[in-house]
């Protein structure tokens, strides 16, 4: 949590009002509070993105976009990620580009995460450029087959137009970049300092090696992950202490009341994800990484709190349409980096 949020909550509480450049605004620490602004986002509350994010991520952003457009667009690539597909194929290729990935460094190697994700930006960058290029001239020449694919299933399941999809695929590279490669990083520096989850983790993925070498199969399935419960516990702490999405400001398009504080029409509101996730009345020893926490026999705070971090039970009208495959990316990452060749 930055000094500006914990020290202003120390002084005013969990809900204050401050000023940033151009704006009005509410900070608010209060997950009730944070959970009404989401919920009811479209109707009381709408975007408020700094106005550069349309020059740079183009008019059609799904994160920009409100209301039935909004809707209409985010249908589209929740059938794309459905959770027939992810256990169809999409588990099963993030779990081989994972081993390709950890089997191109050398054994025994010192490895910087900071230099090897900037080769793997550079490299999906040019990638995604290539094959652009390569389906509009498949789609020129009549020639584009059966691609199974996010931009032909844009291109074939709907009306969309070129800079449409162009913009839905910017905003869909940057918000699965701005949050995968933020937060598989940081398992790796906290399970560094937690060397009893290091060990409750091998023993996990060892014994679905396990599982799978009995099948006779060398790759991941849908039951191999569902069977990967303290890797599950791991994300979710590490997505509460490492703040990978901090900020979501809303502006209130009508003067609301909430435990005696006026909001008023035109302001931003800006739930500080990171004072909720590190709220001691939520948490016991917020700064610790425990996993365990999590675990469905604990009686932490944690486990009737659980929707603080992954936002609530019930969907919200503007969740992150990968919400069914983010998780599931990140354990074959895991899977790989612990038993990969590492002689585990």
């Amino acid at each position: 949590m930055s000094p500006f949020i914990e020290q202003r909550i120390s002084k005013y509480g969990k809900i204050f009002r401050s000023q940033l450049p151009g704006r009005r605004v509410i900070f608010s620490g209060d997950a009730e509070l944070n959970r009404i602004v989401l919920q009811n986002t479209g109707q009381v509350f709408k975007n408020d993105w700094p106005r550069n994010f349309v020059g740079l991520f183009g008019r059609y952003n799904l994160l920009l976009l409100e209301g039935e457009a909004h809707k209409v667009n985010r249908s589209l690539f929740v059938s794309f990620l459905s959770i027939e597909r992810i256990r169809g194929g999409l588990l099963r290729e993030v779990d081989r580009q994972a081993s390709l990935i950890l089997d191109s460094w050398k054994e025994n190697s010192l490895v910087f995460f900071k230099e090897e994700t900037r080769k793997s930006r550079s490299n999906v960058l040019k990638f995604i450029n290539k094959k652009v290029k390569e389906r509009q001239q498949q789609i020129n020449d009549g020639c584009e087959g059966n691609a199974d694919d996010l931009l032909s299933f844009l291109l074939n399941q709907s009306a969309l137009s070129e800079e449409e999809i162009a913009d839905h695929l910017l905003s869909f590279i940057f918000a699965a970049h701005d949050t995968l490669s933020s937060a598989i990083p940081l398992v790796i520096y906290f399970l560094e300092g937690c060397q009893r989850a290091v060990d409750q983790l091998r023993e996990e993925h060892i014994h679905i090696r396990k599982m799978m070498e009995s099948r006779g199969e060398t790759e991941l399935n849908w039951t191999d992950y569902k069977q990967m419960e303290f890797t599950q516990c791991v994300i979710n702490e590490t997505l509460r202490l490492g703040h990978v999405v901090r900020y979501l400001p809303r502006k209130v398009t009508k003067t609301i009341q909430f435990k005696g504080f006026d909001i008023p029409n035109g302001y931003t509101v800006i739930p500080a994800l990171a004072a909720v996730h590190m709220d001691p009345s939520l948490f016991d020893d917020p700064q610790c990484f425990n996993p365990w926490r999590w675990q469905k026999e604990s009686s932490s705070p944690a486990r009737t709190n659980n929707n603080v971090v992954r936002r609530r039970s019930a969907p919200l009208p503007r969740d992150g349409v990968g919400q069914s495959g983010a998780v599931s990316f990140h354990s074959p990452s895991g899977f790989g980096l612990r038993l990969g060749n590492r002689g585990a």
